[in-house]
C-alpha cells in the first residue's frame, strides 16, 4: 500500500515459504482451486442454512476473488438481508469476513473511516445492522452514499482536504470487496452493484453447526493462506480469461435477462470460477452458474425490508 504496511495480514510465514518454495520450482505448494472453491462453499453450509444451497458457492467464489479484486474492472459488492430477524445474516457475513482478503466487521462506520480503511489495508469490509429509523443514522447514510455508489469500481478515489490547515488535497482509494447486512432497502443505485442474498430463518428440521469463531480460527486459518497462495499463483491466468471475449460473451449469452449487470457483478465470479476449476468458457459448470446468477438477480427484486424506513428514499 502507498499508504504505509498492512496493519494485518491474512499470509502466514508457512504460507509465504509455500510460495517462496514454488518460485523455486517446487510445484507441490500448489492449490486446486476447485477444490478449494468446494471447501469454502461447505464451510459456509456447515453453519448458514441457505434458501438454495448453491448460493455457497457463489459466496465461496466471491471470497476467493477477494483475493485478487484489484485485477478487475469491478467487483460486486453483496447484501446479506431478510425480512425477519434471526435469520443467521450477521453469522454469514463474520464467516466471510475471517475467510475474506483482510476482512473486518464493523458496524456503523461513518465516511472517514471508509475511505481511510480501504486506503489502508485493501481489505474486505462487511458492515452490519445498516439500518435504523433515528435521523442521525439517516444522516450517517448520506454521508457515505457517494462511497457505495463509486467503491465497487476500480480506481475510484476521494479527495479530502488534509493538514493542520486543510492546505493539502489528498486522494484516498475507496474501491474495495462490501458486504452489507441489514434490513431496510439499499438505495437502487447501489442495489443493482450487489449480489443479494435473501436469508430465512431455519425450521426445526434444517440441522447446522453452532459457529464459534474462536474455536474455528485455526480451520479458517488455513483456509485463507489457501487462498492467498491461489491468488497469488493464478491472478495472471484470472485477469487473461477476465480479459477474454469469449468469457464476457458467454456470461452475456448466459444471462442476458440480467443487462449490464453480466459485465460489472458476474464476469469477476466467472472468471474465477474458470480458472479455478480449469474449464472452458462454454463449460456445464458455468452454465450452472449462470441459472444461480439469474436466480438471485430475480429474488432481488422480491427482497422486503422489515423496516418501514427504506434508505433508497435518501435523497
Amino acid at each position: 500500500c502507498e499508504k504505509g504496511a498492512i496493519s494485518r495480514s491474512p499470509v502466514t510465514a508457512e504460507t509465504a515459504k509455500r510460495f517462496c518454495d514454488r518460485l523455486g520450482g517446487e510445484s507441490s505448494s500448489s492449490v486446486d482451486g476447485g477444490d478449494l472453491v468446494v471447501q469454502i462453499a461447505d464451510y459456509v453450509r456447515r453453519h448458514i442454512v441457505l434458501a438454495n444451497p448453491k448460493w455457497a458457492d457463489v459466496v465461496a467464489l466471491w471470497i476467493l476473488g477477494s483475493y485478487l479484486y484489484p485485477v478487475f474492472q469491478t467487483y460486486p459488492y453483496i447484501w446479506i438481508t431478510s425480512k425477519k430477524p434471526g435469520s443467521g445474516k450477521t453469522v454469514l457475513g463474520q464467516i466471510i469476513a475471517n475467510l475474506a482478503f483482510n476482512g473486518e466487521m464493523m458496524v456503523s462506520p461513518n465516511e472517514t473511516h471508509l475511505f481511510r480503511l480501504a486506503e489502508l489495508t485493501r481489505g474486505v469490509q462487511v458492515w452490519d445492522e445498516i439500518e435504523s429509523d433515528e435521523e442521525m443514522e439517516r444522516r450517517r447514510f448520506h454521508g457515505i452514499k457517494a462511497v457505495l455508489l463509486n467503491g465497487y469500481r476500480n480506481g475510484s478515489v476521494v479527495p479530502r482536504q488534509v493538514g493542520r490547515n486543510y492546505e493539502r488535497t489528498e486522494r484516498f482509494h475507496v474501491f474495495c470487496p462490501r458486504v452489507f447486512i441489514g434490513l431496510s432497502r439499499l438505495p437502487e443505485a447501489v442495489v443493482q452493484r450487489t449480489i443479494t442474498l435473501q436469508m430465512a430463518q431455519r425450521t426445526n428440521e434444517q440441522e447446522i453447526k453452532l459457529y464459534k469463531e474462536a474455536k474455528q480460527f485455526e480451520e479458517e486459518g488455513q483456509i485463507r493462506s489457501a487462498c492467498v497462495l491461489w491468488a497469488l499463483q493464478n491472478a495472471r491466468a484470472v485477469y487473461q480469461q477476465y480479459d477474454s471475449s469469449d468469457l464476457q460473451e458467454s456470461v452475456e449469452q448466459n444471462l442476458s435477462a440480467v443487462g449490464r449487470e453480466a459485465d460489472d457483478i458476474w464476469l469477476p465470479l466467472f472468471a474465477i470460477a474458470s480458472v479455478g476449476f480449469g474449464v472452458p468458457t462454454d463449460s456445464e459448470l458455468l452454465r450452472e452458474l449462470g441459472e444461480t446468477a439469474k436466480e438471485l438477480a430475480k429474488a432481488r427484486g422480491n427482497v422486503g425490508g422489515w423496516h418501514n424506513f427504506d434508505l433508497a428514499s435518501i435523497p
